[in-house]
């Protein structure tokens, strides 16, 4: 087996469609992809909640601190990867959420050795819940997943 990591960044705007409605036909493609590559590959995946709310820019609209509305970001790519592990698992696409939130109900807490483990074992480590702190884009948490 290749010890090839590859780290792939999703938008949230991949659960929409042309009507921008939620979809999830994109996310089978990729992982139809995904699992046709990853007996040569070990895969993590950041993920976006831009499709249900941008911090930035939906937060602002409602006047909410920007912290809290950074946070609710968070939670929005939580949902999209509770979304992705459940497709995954329905195309039998063995994966692991983790998130930098504490939320032990849905997803595993950040840890390197985990993370280690799961992709010895080859699962995709899906990561979602941004950096864990405001004011962080999720393009940043790709960096430092990959790091």
């Amino acid at each position: 087996m290749n010890d090839t990591r590859i780290l792939l960044k999703l938008t949230g705007e991949a659960f929409l469609n042309k009507e921008n409605k939620l979809d999830n036909s994109l996310i089978k493609a990729i992982a139809a992809q995904l699992k046709e590559l990853q007996h040569s590959n070990k895969f993590g995946l950041v993920v976006g909640g831009g499709n249900f709310f941008r911090g930035s820019i939906q937060g602002k609209k409602l006047g909410l601190i920007p912290s809290n509305a950074h946070y609710i970001g968070m939670l929005a790519t939580i949902m999209n990867g509770i979304i992705i592990k459940n497709i995954f698992d329905s195309m039998q696409l063995n994966s692991v959420l983790f998130c930098a939130l504490n939320c032990p109900e849905v997803a595993d807490q950040i840890n390197q050795d985990k993370i280690d483990q799961a992709l010895q074992e080859n699962k995709i480590v899906i990561f979602t819940g941004g950096t864990g702190n405001p004011f962080f884009s999720t393009d940043t948490n790709a960096l430092l997943r990959a790091l």
